[in-house]
């Protein structure tokens, strides 16, 4: 018979932010993979949100929690940029944030593009700012990178500042 694992639930939640948290550090917990895999079934108590990363509960994913996973999917150092940013730093017209652009050092190897995240690599990380121990872009780097990245300058917009709304 097998000897079954005795695991510290308190500890996983306690490690997870916002209920996020990555499968490498659920094992790292003592959680086996099998229970893993199984949790994060269609049906299950977990939600997985990008490859690696879990949502320890089910529905979809608040703006905060997308954020938190997609700087665990990038890894150590990652910096979020972009609309996300943009809204971390309390700039309020900025648009619902669908997805997160995050900046990471050259030599990270991650995809692109997974589901709603986006990796860019670059030789010139900026110092970030921490909002609620988030990894923000310092201003403007979040209205450039959301700038760069919209087919259309007008989506960026509400970095800029609007001279007929006092607010």
């Amino acid at each position: 018979m097998r000897k079954r694992r005795i695991i510290d639930w308190d500890l996983v939640d306690s490690c997870a932010t916002r209920g996020v948290i990555t499968v490498r550090e659920l094992e790292e917990l003592g959680v086996p993979r099998q229970t893993i895999s199984r949790r994060l079934q269609a049906g299950g108590p977990w939600t997985r949100l990008l490859p690696g990363v879990a949502l320890l509960a089910t529905g979809p994913p608040t703006v905060d929690q997308r954020i938190e996973a997609a700087l665990r999917y990038a890894g150590h150092a990652a910096t979020v940029t972009g609309l996300a940013a943009a809204a971390k730093h309390g700039l309020r017209r900025s648009p619902q944030v669908e997805s997160v652009h995050v900046l990471v050092p050259s030599d990270r190897r991650r995809r692109a593009q997974a589901e709603f995240v986006q990796v860019e690599r670059t030789q010139r990380l900026p110092e970030p700012v921490h909002v609620h121990t988030t990894p923000i872009a310092p201003l403007p780097a979040p209205c450039s990178t959301a700038h760069d990245g919209s087919p259309n300058w007008t989506e960026s917009a509400h970095c800029l500042p609007n001279p007929y709304n006092a607010d």
